[in-house]
């Protein structure tokens, strides 16, 4: 009988030692979200969009949903219209929702070109070339 309580003993310290093992399971948190990211509607029309940063920096397009928290401006375009700038803010851990808006057609007749902001200029004289 005195060995089969030392038996009885030594396997209830082993399931009682075995039992405290998997009772400390560490919590683990997740890491703080530190990026926003953008959502895009179908586009229908063909737009092209751009998104810059509060610097003037392009964002690539497959960076749209890891933006930095800040300002950011979309600025739609497309042939044959006049461009049209948005302005938005990405959030740490939230999602903006950009929206294609209406372009309205390029009304400038003759010859025009876009400055580095998208904003269509008239060019009002040819060159001269009376001179050789």
């Amino acid at each position: 009988m005195k060995m089969n309580v030392k038996l009885g003993m030594a396997a209830l310290t082993s399931v009682l030692l075995l039992a405290s093992c998997g009772g400390n399971t560490p919590v683990v948190n997740p890491p703080a979200v530190t990026v926003g990211m953008v959502t895009l509607p179908a586009n229908p029309n063909g737009y092209t969009l751009t998104i810059r940063d509060s610097a003037g920096v392009v964002v690539a397009p497959g960076n749209y949903n890891t933006l930095t928290p800040g300002t950011y401006t979309a600025t739609y375009s497309k042939d044959g219209f006049i461009p049209e700038t948005q302005t938005f803010t990405a959030t740490a851990g939230g999602t903006t929702n950009l929206v294609y808006p209406t372009l309205r057609p390029n009304t400038v007749s003759g010859a025009f070109y876009m400055d580095a902001s998208g904003k269509m200029v008239a060019i009002t004289s040819a060159p001269d070339t009376s001179r050789n």
